[in-house]
């Protein structure tokens, strides 16, 4: 039984709607009027300064469906997560070093919750150098002044 070019074409872009239209009824729609999020490192210890690379989890509680967003002090935007459960976790390894901002939206697009963590640099040896530096300039003064 051979079909049409016409009929293959019909019978795919109908499949292709199909296909379209149910992505988008299942995306969901923010309902919660109200959330919390905060931020907790591996063990779930509360907390908001992270190393770089380091894995933050972000927590959420809400009355309902939300969308969370992380936003960097570059105005670089990570998510929107659609999350349908009224509280989870959300693992997220920031690329970059400096503050970053969680935002919780509910049923109207509005911030219902925000938080807030900050990356510091994985420099412990330009630490180091600093310090000595430091203390070696204050060496070399005090050498001058005796």
């Amino acid at each position: 039984m051979r079909f049409s070019k016409t009929v293959v074409l019909l019978v795919t872009v109908a499949v292709f709607s199909v296909m379209l239209a149910a992505n988008t009824v299942h995306a969901g729609v923010p309902t919660a009027t109200y959330g919390v999020v905060w931020t907790t490192d591996s063990g779930g210890n509360a907390k908001i300064t992270f190393d770089f690379n380091e894995k933050v989890y972000i927590h959420w509680v809400s009355n309902g469906c939300v969308n969370i967003e992380v936003e960097s002090e570059s105005s670089t935007t990570y998510g929107p997560w659609f999350k349908t459960d009224t509280s989870g976790v959300i693992e997220f390894t920031p690329p970059e070093v400096g503050y970053y901002r969680i935002t919780c939206t509910g049923a109207q697009v509005i911030e219902i919750a925000i938080g807030r963590f900050f990356v510091v640099p994985d420099l412990p040896f330009g630490t180091l150098m600093a310090a000595i530096a430091c203390f070696g300039a204050l060496g070399i003064i005090r050498i001058k002044r005796t």
